[in-house]
């Protein structure tokens, strides 16, 4: 009898929470924008990591707006102030802006993967992005097989020039490399056929 009132409670309480609560269809997207529910390990790794690079870049915009506002104050150029040690360790082509580009790049793209997909707004988005990389991906393709062309008709003409083969030894450890993994991959086949 207890658990007959038991169930008839639960069941009376979801139907509650099911009025209350605004019920979303699978494909949908919840209009109200909270937490993320489920809190994974790399999503909050990669939170870390931004917030992180934001401190680390909030900190360098500081430094030099104070070194600026000292040199118009005393109206001489003074060297620039040390950069922050993670930038340092990076080496001398890291600006705090790209140290947040990389971190930012360094997040898995999973992340974000239902709101993309599940609304049409930023599907259109997404399919926007994919033509113009597909398009520049195909543009720089052109230009390496172009530039590639080049280089080498440029490389018969030096050698029928001077009757020199250049690249030879390159070439020969090349054939030959070849040469070998196909062998390999015949012995693997063949092993593996069996």
């Amino acid at each position: 009898m207890d658990e007959l009132c038991n169930a008839l409670e639960r069941e009376a309480q979801f139907e509650n929470e099911m009025e209350n609560d605004e019920f979303i269809l699978p494909g949908e997207t919840n209009k109200e924008v909270g937490l993320a529910t489920l809190k994974t390990i790399e999503s909050l790794k990669g939170a870390e990591s931004i917030i992180e690079a934001l401190d680390i870049w909030r900190e360098e915009k500081l430094k030099l707006a104070e070194h600026e506002a000292t040199q118009k104050a005393l109206g001489k150029e003074m060297p620039s102030p040390p950069r922050h040690i993670m930038l340092q360790a990076l080496g001398s082509g890291y600006t705090a802006e790209r140290f947040v580009l990389e971190s930012l790049r360094k997040i898995s793209a999973r992340i974000h993967h239902g709101v993309l997909t599940s609304s049409h707004q930023y599907l259109n988005i997404v399919e926007q992005l994919r033509t113009r990389c597909m398009d520049t991906v195909e543009k720089l393709r052109n230009n390496v097989g172009f530039n590639l062309a080049g280089l080498k008709l440029i490389r018969r003409q030096i050698e029928e020039q001077n009757d020199v083969i250049l690249f030879a030894d390159a070439t020969q450890k090349l054939t030959s490399n070849e040469a070998k993994k196909r062998k390999k991959r015949k012995i693997i086949s063949c092993y593996f056929d069996y």
